[in-house]
């Protein structure tokens, strides 16, 4: 189901304003709510509350309870026919949001991680180097304004990975957010990736991502691109990017192996290097 999205509705960035003077002026963006809904429903009834942007389906006057619904920003790339999605976030069964990040404000923790890779010489030698880079992000709702802030969390650098960087980057921001935070299983974290799209939702239902690791309990990945600016998310995971590609041009440029840590044989890199996070 797809929504074009009017002028002057909350535009779905988030930033409060109306969409006429927020957003419009890029190329048009487009909300869609994927869902499935069991064979034995109809849908006969669409309602829609304009306070907080969400749309329901019922059937003989009771709400339908929609199978894999999410809610997806994106536009049509110039000059082709293929759809460019910036962000994919799983929305509530029974109303799914227009405004994707009014599901953001319902975990208890944000965060978002990206991994870069070069092939760096260092010390006479190509190597390739993964620098993974994780912020968390503090969203909350204010006078139906979206109001974030970040906060670096960590940053690690891999060579010579195994299996692809950016899974490798994952597992490894999982198990810094959960020492960090000491999470009990009531808690619910939210993980912004920029990868993998058409398989996360797969990954969420704890498919193995590497090896047989699978995605912890009470995490959950959401897809943003880097490449936008569209929302809160977009924006976290844009600040991951910069980090990560400004700590692969320090590497570059001191051209050293002081500090690097050869890897267990079970790890997905031969060695790796903590940086400290100056805040």
């Amino acid at each position: 189901m797809k929504i074009k999205q009017g002028r002057n509705s909350l535009c779905s960035c988030g930033s409060g304003k109306k969409y006429k003077n927020c957003c419009l002026v890029k190329i048009p963006r487009e909300t869609y709510i994927q869902f499935q809904v069991k064979k034995s429903v109809s849908i006969d009834e669409i309602g829609y509350n304009f306070k907080d942007n969400q749309i329901m389906f019922r059937s003989n006057g009771k709400p339908i309870p929609l199978l894999n619904p999410r809610t997806e920003i994106g536009y049509k790339r110039k000059n082709k026919k293929s759809r460019k999605t910036t962000l994919s976030i799983s929305a509530n069964e029974y109303h799914p949001s227009l405004n994707p990040l009014n599901f953001l404000l319902e975990y208890d923790y944000i965060f978002a991680v990206d991994t870069n890779t070069k092939i760096i010489n260092i010390q006479g030698k190509d190597t390739n180097v993964s620098v993974t880079y994780i912020s968390q992000g503090l969203i909350k709702k204010e006078d139906d304004k979206i109001i974030t802030e970040s906060v670096d969390i960590a940053a690690n650098e891999f060579h010579n990975y195994k299996y692809d960087p950016e899974k490798v980057g994952w597992k490894f921001a999982c198990k810094i957010i959960a020492n960090k935070l000491n999470l009990t299983s009531e808690k619910k974290v939210c993980l912004i990736v920029d990868s993998s799209l058409g398989d996360l939702s797969n990954f969420n239902n704890k498919k193995p991502i590497l090896g047989d690791w699978v995605l912890p309990e009470n995490f959950t990945l959401v897809y943003a691109s880097a490449e936008s600016k569209d929302t809160a998310a977009n924006m976290l995971l844009k600040r991951c990017d910069r980090k990560s590609n400004e700590i692969l041009e320090e590497i570059k440029r001191k051209n050293s192996n002081d500090f690097l840590i050869p890897a267990n044989d079970d790890d997905f890199y031969t060695h790796t290097r903590n940086w400290i996070l100056v805040i």
